[in-house]
């Protein structure tokens, strides 16, 4: 990405690492255990368990039908909390448009 080498040549040196639980990303579902990921048994489970940022990282984002990441719908509860959308969610029936978003009229909060 054209940004982040603008980012690495500015920073050089002058940046450090988060810890993995804040960038989960696609790649980690790949995985069938601990054991086959470069990770560490509590760095993996927790990653699949309680990631601080679940990052869609790839051509299928939550909004797409062709998305299968296990937690997109927390994409959308968090949209629907963060931008009060709820009144208007409940009015809609499921409905599908061109875009590719789907619509739900029950949710979970957690």
């Amino acid at each position: 990405m054209h940004d982040q080498d603008a980012l690495n040549a500015i920073l050089a040196g002058k940046w450090g690492e988060l810890e993995p639980g804040w960038n989960q990303m696609p790649y980690l579902f790949q995985y069938s255990s601990w054991q086959d990921s470069p990770f560490t048994e509590d760095v993996f489970n927790q990653l699949i368990n309680n990631p601080d940022i679940i990052h869609f990282s790839t051509k299928d984002k939550p909004w797409h039908n062709s998305c299968n990441h296990p937690d997109k719908d927390l994409f959308f509860n968090t949209l629907i909390i963060q931008f009060g959308l709820i009144g208007m969610l409940n009015k809609l029936k499921k409905k599908k448009g061109k875009s590719g978003w789907l619509f739900y009229t029950t949710f979970i909060i957690w």
